[in-house]
């Protein structure tokens, strides 16, 4: 046997590890568990392993493959060791305190993965390279100084990671907009070295040297925050799950939004200035409202998309450049269903003008797969300009005639009660309000049959009826 391969599903703690002489390769990567043992002992004669009782090492003693004792607390790292492998020191919940050498030079992916009680970490200048999730799910560590020898903050290097403060040293020449791209990270403050010639911090968020690009905002950036004057590009990701910001102000000069920008942020409405080319996918999502004007050069797609796994309502509005004035207003619920068929039908529906035809998307309406969705983008129609044609009318108010009572019932199940009386004036008749009514009773919905009460007093029927007779 010359190769040792650990199962996919392997989660092993041996009392002792022995590696023989003929062993020429140890993988370790392919599990989805760490393997540990209390000890390793490598035959003097491998001329490819060698081991310090805890750690496994190459024979020159340049690598360090892993630490294999699951309960230590402290290790110190070989002098001469350059680089850490892939998973060197995962899962090792119990390891409080490491030392790296001076030389170091490589730290490879998830390679402190789960060292969840270690507080500080020291990070020689020496090393050059970090690789992907390097510090995932450090749970105590809070501050973080990066390598004087570093030039780059690669893809994923610091997700799922929470700190108070990141400081970024004079070395750096790169930094990924892909830097963090999970969720549950925190990085309170990011603090630029005076002496680095591409970067500049200014209240803990980055900036290109020259404040023209804002490269990243930390996770602590307030609910509302203003743009400075100066941007004219946010790279993608800036404020990607920046979960208190509710407003943001953008200056006019700004130029390039791009994609993910404010991904996960919770705003509601947002204007988008006339000096904007370009919008990337996904930049403003979730959002209810966006302003935008007509010279913009977007896939009119990027700006509807919501991953939130239920029907979202947005509302694009498109002023003119020229004179200010609104051009029109575009609402809709996006549909998790069939969203890319909904996107490209929207994709179709503007001109190059970013005048939008209704009829062309009212001639898809049987493609919206959520009954829900259809309800809400139906009463829309019939309650807004431009009317719809007679015959989109009349498929619009018999879906809500035929679907209103199954479709009320079921906003009473969610407790849905303020999109319920939006949709009550179009989808309850003379002949389901008493249905809708005991339905409510029946569940206790004490709200929703208050409502239907005085409805039923008030009305004895519908502005869907008087469409109907019209």
């Amino acid at each position: 046997m010359t190769e040792i391969t650990f199962g996919r599903t392997l989660d092993a703690n041996f009392s002792s590890l022995h590696i023989p002489a003929a062993i020429r390769r140890i993988d370790l990567t392919n599990t989805m568990y760490s393997v540990f043992a209390a000890s390793v002992i490598v035959d003097e004669n491998n001329p490819y392993f060698r081991s310090d009782g805890k750690a496994l090492y190459s024979k020159d003693g340049k690598i360090l493959y892993r630490l294999f004792p699951r309960y230590i607390e402290e290790y110190t790292v070989k002098n001469g060791t350059e680089i850490l492998d892939e998973n060197a020191f995962a899962e090792h919940e119990n390891l409080k305190r490491i030392v790296l050498p001076d030389g170091l030079r490589e730290i490879g992916n998830l390679c402190f993965d789960k060292c969840g009680s270690i507080e500080e970490l020291s990070i020689p200048d020496s090393v050059a390279v970090i690789g992907k999730n390097s510090f995932m799910h450090m749970k105590s560590l809070q501050t973080l100084r990066l390598p004087e020898n570093l030039k780059e903050l690669g893809e994923m290097m610091l997700n799922m990671l929470t700190l108070t403060e990141l400081y970024i040293p004079a070395s750096i020449e790169h930094i990924s907009d892909r830097i963090i791209t999970a969720s549950g990270t925190f990085i309170g403050k990011y603090t630029v070295s005076p002496e680095n010639r591409f970067f500049r911090s200014e209240n803990g968020v980055i900036y290109s040297k020259d404040m023209t690009a804002l490269i990243k905002a930390p996770n602590s950036v307030p609910s509302d925050f203003e743009v400075p004057e100066s941007v004219v590009r946010i790279v993608g990701r800036a404020f990607l799950n920046c979960n208190e910001l509710t407003e943001v102000v953008l200056p006019e000069g700004l130029k390039h939004i791009e994609v993910w920008a404010f991904f996960g942020c919770p705003l509601s409405d947002v204007t988008v200035p006339n000096s904007v080319i370009d919008i990337g996918e996904s930049a403003f999502d979730p959002l209810h409202s966006i302003t935008v004007c007509d010279t913009l050069k977007a896939d009119p797609a990027f700006l509807f998309p919501s991953f939130t796994g239920s029907p979202l309502k947005k509302e694009l509005i498109v002023k003119s450049s020229e004179t200010g004035e609104i051009k029109g207003r575009i609402w809709s619920y996006i549909d998790m269903t069939d969203m890319h068929s909904l996107l490209n039908i929207y994709r179709g529906c503007f001109d190059i003008n970013w005048n939008f035809d209704y009829d062309c998307f009212d001639r898809a309406f049987d493609k919206i797969g959520f009954e829900f969705t259809k309800a809400c983008y139906a009463v829309y129609r019939l309650k807004n300009p431009p009317k719809p044609t007679p015959r989109a009318k009349a498929v619009f108010t018999d879906f809500l005639r035929v679907n209103g009572a199954d479709i009320l019932t079921e906003r009473i199940d969610r407790g849905d009660f303020e999109r319920f009386i939006e949709l009550a004036d179009y989808m309850l008749t003379k002949d389901n309000i008493i249905e809708v009514a005991d339905y409510s009773a029946q569940h206790n919905a004490v709200e929703f049959t208050a409502f239907l009460l005085d409805f039923r007093n008030k009305h004895f029927g519908s502005v869907l009826d008087k469409l109907n007779l019209d």
